[in-house]
């Protein structure tokens, strides 16, 4: 722990917030909606202050957005996971009192499809790791060596998923 005064300590932080606080809310709201965005960015927050002395002292200047981005990707990550968990159970309780009902027709096509519409489709196809590495990249302009702390690992590695989550929208759009 440091042995800075507590009160020195809290400007830091905030001062540490409104830097990096609308680039992470960003982040965050281009992957979330409505309340979540507030629920993954205090709980990002949150973790920056529990491990503010190790995010001054070995997280060089220009890597503390990426960070936190890290930290919000994971966070966002296990909310998946769990939301995912909870809509199987959903799902199968629906299909089991469904299962008497009468089927639903599928569209046969759509009309005029705008290709927003096209490329959320599309990113819907891929599985979630994919989908957030083409956002970070695309959306929120993360160099590979930001991206690479995001994801916790080598730049290379880094790269080579981009590389990866593009052959996969390739594939998934030929289908």
């Amino acid at each position: 722990m440091s042995s800075v005064d507590p009160a020195e300590r809290f400007c830091q932080y905030t001062g540490f917030v409104r830097k990096h606080e609308p680039g992470l809310r960003g982040f965050v709201a281009r992957r979330c909606y409505g309340s979540e965005i507030d629920d993954i960015v205090q709980g990002v927050l949150l973790v920056a202050w529990r491990r503010f002395d190790h995010v001054l002292n070995e997280v060089p200047e220009s890597f503390r957005h990426a960070w936190l981005c890290r930290v919000a990707y994971q966070t966002h990550g296990n909310q998946l996971r769990a939301t995912s968990r909870r809509m199987t159970h959903e799902a199968r309780f629906i299909r089991d009192r469904n299962a008497n009902t009468a089927s639903m027709h599928d569209r046969d096509g759509f009309d005029e499809v705008d290709e927003r519409e096209l490329v959320d489709r599309t990113l819907a196809r891929l599985d979630e790791g994919d989908r957030q590495v083409l956002l970070a990249v695309v959306r929120d302009g993360f160099s590979a060596e930001e991206l690479a702390v995001i994801l916790g690992c080598s730049p290379v590695a880094a790269r080579k998923r981009v590389s990866r989550a593009y052959r996969r929208v390739r594939e998934v759009a030929e289908r």
